[in-house]
């Protein structure tokens, strides 16, 4: 494959230009069709458009491919961001006894806040 500056910029624009573009709308229709059906769909749509950019055979059969992967990344980012929102928002695990706690959002930002203040120290004084 020879290509020149302008289309080897190409490469990675089209990849972000069309996660960008996509991203939105395929969070909506991953509301209305089951984010646990859209999510594997995503993955295999990502991996079926990486081999096809691991075969190609020309510089804009490679930059297609790359807009093929910014439509499975569209659909990755948007369901597995809302995926782990609706399965771990308002619950925390407790360390000691392994119930489920319901926590506000503030409760929440104080636990994270603290254990961040804590991995801080703990590097600092290790390092």
């Amino acid at each position: 494959m020879k290509m020149d500056a302008v289309t080897l910029g190409w490469i990675t624009t089209s990849f972000l230009l069309t996660t960008a573009i996509f991203l939105i709308h395929l969070g909506k229709i991953s509301d209305i069709a089951g984010r646990k059906n859209i999510f594997p769909g995503g993955i295999v749509f990502y991996n079926l458009s990486s081999f096809l950019s691991a075969v190609s055979f020309s510089g804009w059969m490679f930059i297609f491919s790359r807009v093929l992967q910014g439509i499975g990344a569209a659909l990755v980012f948007s369901t597995s961001n809302a995926i782990l929102a609706a399965a771990f928002s308002p619950w925390i695990i407790c360390s000691g006894d392994k119930t489920l706690l319901k926590k506000s959002f503030w409760e929440q930002f104080q636990l994270f806040y603290r254990l961040m203040r804590l991995r801080c120290i703990s590097v600092y004084c290790k390092g």
